[in-house]
């Protein structure tokens, strides 16, 4: 009996806390100013130690045991069940995050223009050609190898290749989805794409390399030809591969997607209620970065304009699109876990009638530079990566539209723009991929706009007679979705207190608060105290089946005098 009254009691604390935690977990508004930069500017004196995880425990553990430990966590799971997930910690009252060391806003903030776009974070032209590339360290072993090359000008890069029966595959897949990443607002490592004469390569006098029982050996030329053997060549013999420059600064090894790094003071936000790293899930959605373990980032203690600190970078993205980086991509992958116990359980039980999406892949018809990669059966709510990612798990429908919102910025030809730095010699490849990444785009925005409140861009001018207020709507301006009439209703409120009827509709993306209805909001905020008591909520709903309101928080300055935005808060 005692031990009954324990569960029942900390069943019950646990619904209490998730339902506090839940609702405390939502900043709607503020009279602060938001951040203009990150507070994550320390300087660091003494380097935090390099990280340096077990590739093979990392999978073992996120495939079982985190997922276990997720399964048994009940005041999440009741969250998840009420709809009251944690939102992002480093988001400010208005959805937005700062630029940090983490992501830089770029594309979805200020356009690119096509020349940037291509361009993406290189800020040279590549490896020096004049001269011959000095290998300073070589992977010989597996079916991917790659060197570090030394130029004639002194710069080091990293050698990719793409497996001897497969040209373009991962070559191209890296050089679309650096350009992409590095676009949305990721940092990623500068990326060139190289054809070479392989006589161009010399070995560093003593080069030792390792075989797979890490027996050292030294590296000569006819090692290095036995290596090459495994690589992709062109008609001519020259080799086509990406050179990625080496990152400036102190390699510490990868960031983990859940925790911080607790000997670097500017590593704050525990990972997984980052808005960006949760948001990555969006992007990793439409490139079918299904590979985004740990393993796949770097941090780096780098030195810039006087300050020391950790920048954070995704690499390698040979394993994006349709590439698996040795060979194209199994169907499954970005459908389910490589082992996904919740699938093996329901084929169990129905003994094999369930199908799944990924069993009515047809890979057949697809130009073989891509690889697999589609966009029919892609499904936004049922892709998966290849391994549970704790930010991914943790993403809400809020971060979904600040992702999905820098994703809506993307043209067609904004996308073609970085599908043509693979340098396809099939033309088909190219608009293949164009078309499957646009149809993936379309649909990821369709699916998330739903969940939450598509308005967005809000702005406001007010007059002193009367407040307009002027918005975007997503669904109407991205063209997803089913759009309906553009209609919205609105209603007005008071944060503390009634303010009576107040409500309309409006036949455009502006709400107009005339004379009239401003004059009662000035009368009752004056007759009323400081900070809440001045705020007032704006619900508008797009008049169309099953959307959701927006509400926008004014508040009544009293020096000038005039309303400003103070807040928004979208449904999750």
């Amino acid at each position: 009996m005692r031990r009954l009254r324990r569960w029942m009691i900390g069943l019950v604390g646990a619904v209490a806390a998730a339902a506090g935690l839940g609702c405390a977990s939502r900043a709607e508004w503020s009279l602060l100013e938001p951040p203009t930069v990150a507070p994550e500017w320390t300087d660091i004196s003494v380097d935090p130690r390099e990280r340096d995880p077990s590739l093979y425990w990392d999978a073992v553990h996120q495939s079982s045991f985190y997922l276990l430990e997720q399964s048994l966590d009940l005041p999440r799971q009741l969250r998840k069940l009420t709809g009251r997930m944690h939102e992002a910690v480093n988001a400010d009252v208005f959805g937005e995050i700062p630029n940090s060391s983490w992501f830089t806003h770029r594309h979805g903030r200020t356009r690119l223009s096509r020349d940037e776009l291509q361009r993406g974070p290189n800020r040279i032209a590549g490896p020096d050609t004049a001269g011959v590339w000095t290998i300073t360290r070589a992977k010989t072993e597996g079916v991917t190898p790659g060197f570090f090359i030394k130029d004639a000008a002194g710069e080091t890069f990293i050698l990719k290749f793409d497996p001897a029966a497969h040209p373009e595959l991962a070559t191209g897949a890296e050089m679309i989805s650096t350009k992409l990443f590095h676009a949305f607002g990721y940092h990623v490592p500068e990326n060139y794409l190289v054809t070479f004469d392989p006589a161009r390569l010399v070995i560093r006098d003593g080069l030792q390399v390792k075989d797979s029982r890490g027996r050292q050996y030294p590296f000569t030329r006819e090692e290095l030809e036995r290596v090459l053997a495994k690589v992709a060549r062109r008609p001519d013999g020259t080799i086509r591969a990406v050179a990625s420059r080496l990152l400036p600064g102190a390699p510490i090894g990868p960031f983990s997607y859940k925790g911080v790094r607790r000997d670097d003071p500017n590593d704050r936000v525990p990972h997984e209620h980052r808005r960006e790293l949760r948001g990555l899930k969006i992007f990793a959605q439409l490139t079918n970065h299904f590979d985004t373990k740990d393993h796949n980032s770097l941090d780096v203690v780098v030195e810039e304009d006087g300050r020391r600190f950790v920048r954070h970078y995704l690499i390698d993205f040979g394993s994006t699109l349709g590439s698996d980086g040795d060979e194209p991509k199994s169907v499954y992958k970005g459908y389910a876990y490589v082992l996904d116990l919740e699938q093996a359980l329901v084929s169990l039980v129905t003994l094999g009638l369930r199908r799944w999406a990924w069993e009515e892949a047809d890979p057949r018809g697809i130009p073989a530079a891509v690889g697999y990669f589609e966009s029919d059966l892609f499904d936004p709510p049922g892709w998966k990566p290849l391994h549970a990612n704790p930010a991914f798990d943790n993403m809400t429908h809020a971060d979904a539209f600040w992702a999905c919102r820098i994703l809506s910025q993307f043209t067609e030809d904004d996308l073609r723009a970085c599908v043509e730095t693979a340098a396809y010699s099939d033309p088909a490849a190219t608009e293949y991929l164009v078309r499957h990444l646009w149809v993936r785009r379309n649909k990821i925005l369709a699916y998330y706009y739903a969940k939450t409140s598509p308005l967005d861009a809000f702005t406001l001018d007010d007059t002193g007679d009367s407040v307009t207020l002027r918005f975007v709507d997503r669904v109407i301006a991205d063209g997803v979705g089913e759009g309906g009439a553009m209609e919205y209703r609105w209603s007005l409120d008071r944060v503390a207190g009634r303010l009576g009827s107040q409500e309309g509709v409006a036949s455009a993306p502006i709400v107009v608060l005339d004379d009239t209805v401003r004059s009662r909001l000035v009368a009752v905020a004056s007759n009323s105290g400081a900070g809440r008591e001045r705020v007032f909520r704006l619900d508008i709903t797009p008049r169309r089946a099953g959307a959701k309101a927006c509400s926008v928080y004014l508040y009544l300055d009293p020096v000038p005098n005039l309303f400003r935005i103070v807040g928004l808060d979208r449904p999750s």
